[in-house]
């Protein structure tokens, strides 16, 4: 096997044969990413790197389909083949990837090795968007939009986009999981974040014309787009008033996204009538935030009143799911009121929902649930998996919470609880190395 001139190789390949035999993908992502990504690596390192990434992307490694689609794509270690990078970005997406997701969309766009597919590369873009709202792909998304005219929608995915970003950077580093510590999501970079609000900011501002044209002949969403767009500024002075106007235009043609902002403002003005009234109707219009906004507000009374719990939970249930998780969270938590070992149960089942799509109000309260067998069977291993994922997700005080019963939990459970917390093995670490003397 070919080696690089200071042994990297073949200590990677020992500790390959050691990690292989125990038949762990993330241990050859690791190995691979060690020859790939190490300074100045040899011919030998990236062939010997990409051999590992196919073994563990064989295995349903996310980062390892990623890393050799990656290096298929730039013929970095094995033969250019952009079909093949295409296969393994599609594969990456699949694992939960939204990187993978975005580059599946960017060679749909220009080819893959196949003829163009715009449609199929928008489906990919959504999906990366959809999998943790990945600003790259809502601007390559919006991109493709301008190239087929539809200026409108542009406009919003990347005014999106800004939110998003904005967000972001304004936000601590809180991930520490293993897949976004090695790069499977390059949304972790803050200049890159920086360098996406700039795009989403240019692109507003390249086709407010149009949108403001199409909102003069009363497009619907036009005027919500041009309501955005005059009250956050967008490189000009924000004037709030005229952005409402235009908000009502919008929710006038029964647009759901201007009535439910509309109820937002209602309600901080204390209008309780205006607010439910529209607040239920775009509510009623499937609007995703005002769905879930009408359970919060039944389950508070915030229409004034006593708190309609029923009322709550059935609109939780329209929409809860994967998608949106904190619903799902929400409606656990409405569950908890019920009495009954039927709510329970499906109190359990939502948590359970929301925690496997990375929710870490629900994975705090699913690992008490399980430490305390409450509404399920008692199980400490599991309760640390979801305590553990809630730590790699920027939760400090799960380690500590996790110590409190470590003595009746196997120290083989608590690596697995690691692994399967998507962690970096720190955790684990933390909690089975003896304090020092």
């Amino acid at each position: 096997m070919p080696t690089s001139t200071d042994g990297r190789g073949d200590d990677a390949d020992e500790l390959c044969r050691a990690i292989a035999a125990n038949g762990d993908p993330r241990g050859l992502t690791a190995l691979g990413l060690l020859l790939v990504d190490g300074p100045g690596p040899s011919d030998g390192d990236l062939r010997r790197g990409v051999e590992l990434f196919e073994t563990a992307a064989g295995l349903d490694e996310m980062v390892a389909n990623l890393r050799l689609g990656v290096a298929r794509l730039e013929g970095a270690g094995t033969a250019a083949d952009r079909a093949g990078a295409l296969a393994c970005f599609e594969r990456a997406a699949e694992l939960g990837s939204s990187e993978g997701a975005r580059r599946a969309g960017a060679l749909r766009w220009s080819g893959g090795g196949e003829a163009v597919d715009s449609e199929q590369a928008e489906q990919c873009w959504r999906r990366a968007i959809a999998i943790d709202d990945h600003p790259g792909a809502m601007l390559e998304l919006a991109a493709a939009m301008t190239a087929r005219a539809a200026y409108v929608d542009a406009v919003g995915v990347a005014i999106r986009a800004a939110h998003v970003t904005r967000r972001r950077l304004e936000e601590p580093d809180v991930d520490r999981r293993w897949s976004t510590l090695v790069g499977a999501r390059s949304a972790a970079s803050r200049e890159q974040l920086a360098h996406w609000l700039e795009a989403a900011m240019d692109l507003v501002n390249q086709h407010r014309v149009e949108v403001y044209d199409a909102a003069e002949e009363d497009d619907p969403a036009a005027c919500f787009e041009w309501g955005r767009i005059t009250s956050l500024g967008f490189g000009d002075v924000p004037d709030p008033d005229e952005g409402r106007t235009w908000l009502e235009r919008s929710a006038a043609s029964g647009h759901a996204a201007a009535l439910h902002a509309l109820a937002q403002s209602d309600r901080r003005a204390g209008d309780t009538e205006r607010f439910e009234a529209r607040l239920r109707a775009a509510a009623e219009l499937g609007h995703p935030s005002a769905v879930h906004d009408l359970g919060y507000a039944l389950y508070t009374g915030a229409f004034g009143g006593e708190p309609d719990i029923e009322g709550a939970a059935a609109a939780y249930r329209a929409i809860a799911g994967p998608e949106h998780p904190s619903t799902a969270t929400d409606l656990s938590f409405v569950l908890e009121e019920v009495p009954g070992d039927d709510a329970a149960s499906e109190s359990v089942r939502w948590l359970e929902v929301a925690a496997g799509a990375d929710d870490v109000a629900a994975m705090r309260r699913l690992g008490e649930r399980l430490r305390d067998g409450d509404g399920v069977d008692r199980d400490l291993a599991a309760a640390a998996r979801w305590f553990l994922g809630a730590y790699y997700l920027g939760w400090d005080e799960a380690v500590e919470i996790v110590q409190d019963f470590l003595a009746d939990v196997e120290p083989g459970d608590v690596a697995e609880a690691d692994r399967l917390a998507d962690g970096t093995g720190d955790a684990a670490s933390r909690l089975l190395t003896p304090p020092a003397a």
